[in-house]
Order: structure tokens, then C-alpha cells, then sequence
């Protein structure tokens, strides 16, 4: 299989509801797309009233009844003030207190609606209210996975997404129907009306079920993936059983066909298969009757892969780096099968939703430092491990060190870290077999920042954990100790075989530095009168040197002005380039919240960024070419999500990139998990 694309599949067929889609097949959270609704049954222009100081006001289901399945509200609410403390909730029976509501929509006392996602109130959008407005509300619930969505539909149709996928408040994680709307003015004044309640059972989703005695159920993910695939279903046992679900490259018709297989064990728990045997790295116990949302992100590639199980407001990773069951024999992977082995039961698959990497190539669970390799190969090291892994991102050697990571022109190894109050550097050869050993004072609460290698030395850069470089020491190949400076110096550092570049923001003049190695003085320094800060800084191979971060106002680095939005946050981060003699090359505006990573081997520059002014941190990885264009390819089509946190990258001879980020599931404020991948700008 060659040219793997994102899947194109019937949006209810792959996702099963119209909120489920808006969720997970791509359309953003502002989007005005509103989805398909059955006819609803309600009490059209019937109110209640909440006022301070009062009662809770509640209106029943009325002829819906109680509900247990998927199901949406739709309700017209009204404050009457601007910073009125009011919510509107779903429980089940008649609410006599806030804990007794499953999923609330409050009118909050700072003047935005926001939403309750299990122990606390947020929101995916910021969205003020005013004092006599009605606001259209529709809330999408599925009571069997204690979720719910909401947004406010406006008078054309279209909607604005608060809040996608929420866990139920805490109190009510384990309710099994709702009934009721209630409404509560917590606040000294003010009132809010509630109108026109409309309750709309959902249409029943596709569950295709495997049951004792019936064989293999298969459900196709559509275009298989031969890069990183990443599913997450929803499984429901009727019983205590012997229940397989696993991604297989077609229909599966024996286990041997499953290359990432989760299991619900007939001991009552979670398993998965690591290669010969089930195993878990996590207990976690499922009960009969119990929907669980389940994730598998797989690496075809390397034949790995994890599992996730999502438990209450967050999740459980109940399988790592975890092998296929037989190495070498799925080249991609395009189906989803399960069976029960035992002799009774019945296992459902609900929610199936799923996509595939497009230019990805290679995934690693974690958080790596990366120094580049030849044919897209990489020395790769974490805070304990670090390993050569070649371009699909096999390992082909290890050392139980960490760490900053270099390589100088010949392969020689130098790691770097802080051991107690000192800096430590390792020396290996290119094979990980140790050379030398070197330390040198740092202080507490220090950090090992950056490390660089030329033929004839290494130089690492040291700063305290609370931000900036105090240190950057030079040591031979052999081993032997060289120059060494220390103080504070700068705000950031990179370091290269070309030498290293300091960088400081100080009371309105931004200063860039380039050092060659074993120099007593600066080879040139270049400042700008700018109200803007320096948060990364990278230096290419051929001495070329990049820095990003924040600014306000107008700023210029040599080129055109860059000006940032009079009224919004939204412009408020650049990336600028210098020669290798200090010339402006290109700088631009990137429209994030903050520059978190930024890498360059002289003809492609990769930053990583992060926004978090509409809601939860959304990351980004922007590449640019040597004159400051943009590469835009299909390699930004990950397949994982855009939320979270964005981290170092590093850029290698031929322009593939390496980027840390880190993933939060199944909500944006669930806990997140790093991750490593490589990718080739512009596929």
C-alpha cells in the first residue's frame, strides 16, 4: 500500500452522532455547521423563572421522560444582568442542590457563559453575555458515556461550540438516566428565565457487537494507514468476559490476524497484547454493563504501539510502547475486529472514530531531545535513555544515559545534564561506547540548555530553572577543559558545530550575540530598539542564526515592520532570521500565544508554537523555507489532535523535522502525553 490519505468516510458511519462528528472529523469548535436534528417534542413558549434569593425552578422531561441513552436539550436563557452567577442544569429527578446536576451551562459572575467539566467550570470559547439577552442553547448528552456538548445556536442557525465532549459534573459520574432541567441564581440579585424546553432523544449509532459462538466482527477504518493510526472506541461488555478487540491490516478471522490487540479479561480487567502475552502497565478493572472508551495509537512503521482507557475527567495509559503480536507482517492497518472467546457474552463497539498520518514518519511516546543524523536518522535522548534509531525510528543502539544530545562530523556522541549542582558531559563514539567523562560546577536549580559539537570541541550552555544562561563551557574532544564563562549573560542560548549565539531582551533593546568556539570575544553582535523578548533561539550548521518570541506594539529586525493587533492577543509572537554575519534574512508575525521550539539546518526552519487565546492550548509546527515562506504540505495531517502543548524540535540534513509535543485525552483538560514524530515538510 502506497499513498495514505486522511479518512474519508460517512460522518455518521465514522463518528455516530452529529456532535460526535463536529468533535472528531475536523470541523472547529467556531465552525457554522450546524448538524442534522430529529424532530423534537417540547412545551414551546412555556418559562420558569430563577431569581436570587429564591428557590430552584424545575421543569421535567415532560412526555420525553427520563432519558438513559444519547439525547439533546434545547432551551432559551435569559439573564438579567451582566454579572449574574446563574446555571442551568440536566439531572436526574428534581434538583435540590448544585450536585444533583449532571451537565450545567452557567452564566458566570466575570460575564461569560461557561460550562461544568466534571470538578470545575471552563469553556473551549470564550463567549460573553449581556443582561437581557436570550441565548438558544442545545445541549447534546450521551448518559451512557457521561458526556455532553454545548453550544449557543444563533438566529441563522449556526452555532458556536462551548464545550466539547465534557465529563459529567463529578457528583453524577456514574448516573444512569436524566430527567429534569433545573435552574439556580446563586448571586445577591438578578434572575434568569428559562423557555421553550425541547428534549430530542438521538438517533440510535451503529454498535456493531461481537458475541460468543458468532466469530470475528469486523468494522474498516476506510483508507488504511501505513504511518502513525489513532483510534479510540467506545466498548461495552454485557457480562464479566473473554472479549478481543484489535487493528488488524483487513477483516480478521483468526487472532494471529490482530497486530495491536486490548482485551477485557474474563479476571474483570484491562489488557493488551505486548508481542507473545497480555499484559498492562496499569490496573484497570471494567464491569459489566459499563460503556469505557478505549484509544489505540499505533506506529505501523515500528510495529508498536500504546493504549489509553479513559477513566472519569481523564485517562489511564494502560499500555506502553507495547509490541505487535507478530513483528514484520502488518504493513498497514485498516480494520478494526473484535470476538469473545469465552462461552457466553456479547461485546459492543461504539463510536468508532480514527485517522491516519499523512508525511509522518516515525512516532515515539515521550519527550526526546534530537541531534540529527545522515539519511534521516537521529541520536534521540531522554532524561535516562538515549538511542540511535534510524529513519522509521527502530532503535539500532542504546546507552542508559541522558539527557542535551550532540553529534559532531566525525559521530562522536556528547550528552549533557545536571547532577545535583553539576554539570556533567558524557563523550561516546558513534557506536555508544563511552569515551570520557567531564563535570563542572553549575548551582542548584540548574538546567542543561544546549549542547554543540565542531570537530575539535564541545560546548554546553547551563541557566537555572527559572529562565536564562549563566554558563557555557568548552571542553576538547579529548576531554580536555577549555574556555569557560560564567554570569548571567542572556535571556536564551543555542548552541551548533558552527559555535553558539546568546540572546537577551533588556529594557527595550533586543541583543543577539554570535561566539565561535574557543574565541575570547563575540565574532558580531546586532540589537534593535523593540518592545519584544527572545524565548528560543537555534543556530544551522552553516552559522545562520533564528530567534522567536513575544512583542507588543511595532518591532523590526533589519526587515519590514511587524505590527502586532491593537485589540486582540492574536499577533502577538514573530520568528526572525540572521546570516551568518548578523543580516536580517527574513522575520514575520506568526499569530500564536508563545514560540516554544524553533530549529533550522539553514534551508528549512521549523517552529513550534502554541495559542490558548480562544480556550485550551492549541498547538501548531509552521516550516519555512530558506526565504521565510511557508511549506505547506499534507505532513501537518498528524493523526493526533491540535490540542496541547508544544515542544523543542530539531531539523536534519535533507529538512525532515523532529517535534516534541504532548497530547491531552480524551478532553483538552485531560492529563497530556508526549510524544516525539518526524516528518518531511511539503509531502
Amino acid at each position: 500500500m502506497s499513498g495514505a490519505h486522511t479518512l474519508q468516510i460517512s460522518k455518521f458511519l465514522l463518528c455516530g452522532s452529529a456532535t460526535a462528528y463536529l468533535v472528531a472529523c475536523g470541523v472547529e469548535p467556531n465552525d457554522t455547521q450546524a448538524p442534522d436534528r430529529a424532530p423534537s417534542v417540547g412545551a414551546a413558549g412555556s418559562c420558569t423563572d430563577a431569581t436570587a434569593g429564591g428557590t430552584w425552578t424545575r421543569q421535567a422531561f415532560g412526555a420525553q421522560s427520563a432519558q438513559s441513552g444519547a439525547f439533546s436539550v434545547d432551551l432559551t436563557a435569559t439573564p438579567s444582568a451582566n454579572a449574574i452567577d446563574a446555571v442551568v442544569g440536566i439531572s436526574n429527578g428534581p434538583a435540590a442542590a448544585f450536585t444533583s446536576l449532571a451537565a450545567i451551562v452557567r452564566f458566570n459572575p466575570s460575564g461569560a457563559i461557561d460550562v461544568r467539566a466534571g470538578s470545575a467550570y471552563q469553556a473551549d470559547l470564550s463567549v460573553p453575555y449581556t443582561a437581557g439577552t436570550a441565548y438558544h442553547l442545545h445541549v447534546d448528552i450521551d448518559v451512557g458515556q457521561h458526556i455532553y456538548s454545548v453550544a449557543i445556536v444563533h438566529a441563522d442557525g449556526s452555532e458556536t461550540w462551548l464545550a466539547q465532549r465534557y465529563p459529567f459534573r463529578t457528583e453524577q459520574a456514574q448516573t444512569t438516566a436524566l430527567s429534569n432541567v433545573a435552574t439556580k441564581v446563586d448571586a445577591s440579585e438578578g434572575a434568569l428565565s428559562v423557555c421553550d424546553l425541547k428534549v430530542t432523544p438521538s438517533a440510535t449509532a451503529s454498535c456493531p457487537a461481537a458475541a460468543a459462538g458468532a466469530g470475528f466482527r469486523d468494522q474498516s477504518i476506510g483508507q488504511p494507514g501505513e504511518g502513525v493510526v489513532s483510534m479510540d472506541f467506545v466498548a461495552t461488555p454485557d457480562s464479566i468476559l473473554d472479549g478481543v478487540m484489535g487493528l488488524s491490516p483487513g477483516p480478521a478471522t483468526s487472532f494471529g490476524d490482530l497486530a495491536a490487540a486490548v482485551r477485557l479479561s474474563p479476571e474483570g480487567a484491562i489488557d493488551a497484547r505486548n508481542g507473545a502475552a497480555y499484559q498492562a502497565d496499569a490496573a484497570v478493572p471494567y464491569l459489566a454493563g459499563q460503556p469505557t472508551r478505549i484509544r489505540v495509537i499505533a506506529d505501523v512503521p515500528t510495529q508498536t504501539y500504546a493504549v489509553y482507557v479513559a477513566q472519569g475527567d481523564g485517562s489511564v495509559q494502560l499500555a506502553h510502547h507495547y509490541g505487535f503480536r507478530s513483528p514484520g507482517t502488518a504493513h498497514w492497518l485498516g480494520d478494526l475486529s473484535s470476538f469473545v472467546d469465552s462461552s457466553s457474552g456479547r461485546l459492543s463497539i461504539c463510536d468508532l472514530r480514527s485517522a491516519i498520518s499523512i508525511g509522518v514518519r516515525s512516532s515515539r511516546e515521550g519527550n526526546y531531545a534530537v541531534a540529527p543524523l545522515p539519511d534521516d536518522e537521529a541520536m534521540i535522548a531522554n532524561t535516562t535513555t538515549t538511542l540511535h534509531v534510524d529513519r522509521a525510528g527502530n532503535t539500532r543502539a542504546h546507552v542508559a544515559a541522558g539527557g542535551q544530545v550532540a553529534v559532531d562530523p566525525t559521530g562522536n556522541v556528547y550528552l549533557a545534564r545536571i547532577t545535583g549542582t553539576a554539570l556533567v558531559v558524557e563523550a561516546y563514539t558513534a557506536g555508544l561506547v563511552p569515551r570520557w567523562t567531564r563535570s563542572y560546577p553549575a548551582g542548584a536549580d540548574h538546567r542543561a540548555l544546549a549542547i554543540g559539537a565542531d570537530a575539535g570541541s564541545v560546548v554546553v550552555a547551563a541557566g537555572p530553572t527559572a529562565g536564562g544562561v549563566d554558563l557555557v563551557k568548552r571542553w576538547l574532544t579529548d576531554g580536555t577543559e577549555s574556555i569557560s564563562q560564567t554570569g548571567p549573560m542572556a535571556d536564551a542560548v543555542a548552541v551548533s558545530a558552527a559555535g553558539f549565539v546568546l540572546g537577551s531582551a533588556i529594557n527595550g533593546t533586543v541583543v543577539v550575540t554570535k561566539w565561535d568556539f574557543g574565541q575570547p570575544g563575540p565574532t558580531w553582535s546586532r540589537s534593535w530598539q523593540n518592545a519584544a523578548q527572545i524565548a528560543v533561539m537555534a543556530l544551522s550548521p552553516d552559522g545562520k542564526v533564528y530567534f522567536g518570541g513575544r512583542f507588543s506594539g511595532t518591532v523590526s529586525f533589519g526587515g519590514p515592520d511587524i505590527q502586532a493587533s491593537p485589540t486582540t492577543d492574536l499577533r502577538t509572537t514573530y520568528v526572525a532570521a540572521l546570516s551568518s554575519t548578523g543580516e536580517h534574512m527574513f522575520s514575520t508575525g506568526i499569530g500564536q500565544s508563545s514560540v516554544d521550539g524553533i530549529a533550522s539546518n539553514g534551508s528549512v526552519t521549523a517552529v513550534s508554537a502554541s495559542s490558548d487565546v480562544l480556550g485550551p492550548r492549541h498547538r501548531t509546527l509552521f516550516n519555512f523555507d530558506a526565504r521565510g515562506n511557508r511549506i505547506v504540505g499534507d505532513n501537518e495531517q498528524t493523526a493526533f489532535g491540535d490540542w496541547g502543548a508544544a515542544g523543542a524540535t530539531a531539523v536534519g540534513p535533507s529538512g525532515r523535522v523532529f517535534w516534541n509535543f504532548s497530547e491531552p485525552w480524551p478532553f483538552n483538560s485531560s492529563p497530556a502525553y508526549p510524544y516525539l514524530i518526524s516528518l518531511q515538510p511539503g509531502v
